[in-house]
């Protein structure tokens, strides 16, 4: 289930994206009001269906309401036989196990013994998306391609879109049937540096040709499939499994807010390595700089 947060990213960037393509006709202000509308679509039917979801029966366990947290659980389950039965010991029994291990654990606690390795590889993990470079390609592609010269750049970037969804549902796979959640991680991590490494070799070896942005363009797509086929999808379930059951909200939140902090730094400087005006790296990495 964590992992299906890659798949609903890039859902709502391809609709979103094509929305936008189509709407860039309009002369009017229709140009910018029917995609601003349509982000409120989502929002709005989250929020009204937040109405009629049932409290979290772990959340009512913790606070003593057996009785609300049992009745929510027969909401959340379709079958009312063994299965339930079994979910609700097993809840009980977690949910006083967590109390036990939560009076002897704090935030300090991260940074001793073995669990300021589990610490660590949690971060890095998460740190892992960043580290990739997909905020850039998410949130400059588009810029980055005109800058560079390359026409159609925007259906470009909603072709990387389509191309990264489809990865998505080849890593869900994967990650569930075929290979474990580092090796996924990993191989997914290695192909998106190989990816970016031949973007720059065809830009030095041949500059200010056709072909090099062709394969600018073919690189970048296969970097957007291999992100979400493999670092994308394995780093958040990844990074929940590696950390201590007592310190997990510890970790994972701090991870979280790592993670959130290293892709607002991404989308903050990428302009000032890309812009003419500014450090002017496309001239050096691209085939078309300005």
């Amino acid at each position: 289930m964590v992992g299906l947060f890659s798949f609903y990213v890039n859902l709502g960037s391809i609709i979103g994206s094509v929305i936008d393509n189509y709407t860039s006709r309009y002369l009017s202000k229709l140009s910018y009001q029917i995609p601003l509308a349509c982000m409120f679509i989502v929002p709005v039917l989250l929020g009204t269906a937040l109405f009629f979801v049932p409290e979290s029966p772990r959340w009512l366990l913790h606070h003593d309401q057996h009785d609300a947290a049992r009745r929510s659980l027969e909401r959340l389950r379709f079958d009312h036989g063994d299965e339930l039965e079994l979910e609700w010991a097993e809840m009980i029994r977690g949910v006083a196990e967590e109390r036990r291990l939560s009076q002897s654990s704090g935030f300090l606690d991260l940074f001793r013994g073995n669990d300021l390795r589990r610490t660590l590889l949690c971060w890095g993990t998460i740190a892992s998306q960043s580290a990739s470079g997909v905020w850039f390609f998410i949130g400059y592609q588009t810029y980055f391609f005109t800058i560079a010269g390359i026409t159609k750049a925007f259906e470009y970037s909603i072709m990387n879109s389509c191309i990264g969804f489809i990865g998505v549902h080849l890593g869900l796979f994967s990650m569930n049937k075929l290979f474990g959640r580092r090796t996924i991680m990993i191989t997914g991590a290695i192909m998106c540096g190989l990816c970016e490494l031949a973007c720059g070799i065809a830009s030095s070896a041949k500059p200010n040709s056709t072909k090099t942005g062709n394969v600018l363009v073919a690189f970048t797509a296969l970097f957007m499939f291999c992100y979400n086929a493999g670092v994308g999808v394995a780093t958040s379930p990844l990074a929940t499994e590696l950390v201590s059951s007592r310190l997990r909200a510890w970790t994972v939140g701090s991870a979280n807010a790592l993670g959130y902090f290293l892709a607002w730094l991404v989308g903050f400087c990428s302009p000032y390595f890309i812009n003419p005006q500014d450090l002017d790296w496309v001239s050096t990495t691209t085939p078309y700089g300005m």
